[in-house]
């Protein structure tokens, strides 16, 4: 698994003339990972994966033209929590290891 934090940053490049800016406050986001390789002895590798597991709403960038245009923010947020199951099956050369 991994943790990463960001601290407060400013969303926008027009944000930076403003003097009232747009800033994401700091956030931490996890990520976790299980990984079986070789299945019981087969060429076969299993993951189960979370990304973004505590569920945190945070913003990756925002659309300064609308705002410029017609007087609204608009803001682009990153992914929800995500949780998945991977499959690989090796062939040839490669099952054989």
């Amino acid at each position: 698994g991994n943790v990463s934090y960001q601290s407060r940053t400013t969303i926008s490049d027009s944000d930076l003339y403003s003097l009232t800016p747009e800033d994401q406050a700091p956030y931490a986001v996890a990520n976790l990972r299980l990984d079986w390789n070789n299945v019981m002895g087969n060429p076969i590798d299993v993951g189960l994966f979370g990304k973004n597991v505590l569920n945190k709403t945070y913003r990756i960038g925002s659309g300064s033209v609308i705002t410029s245009q017609l007087g609204t923010t608009t803001y682009i947020y990153a992914d929800p929590a995500t949780f998945g199951i991977q499959m690989r099956v090796r062939f040839g050369e490669s099952g054989r290891r």
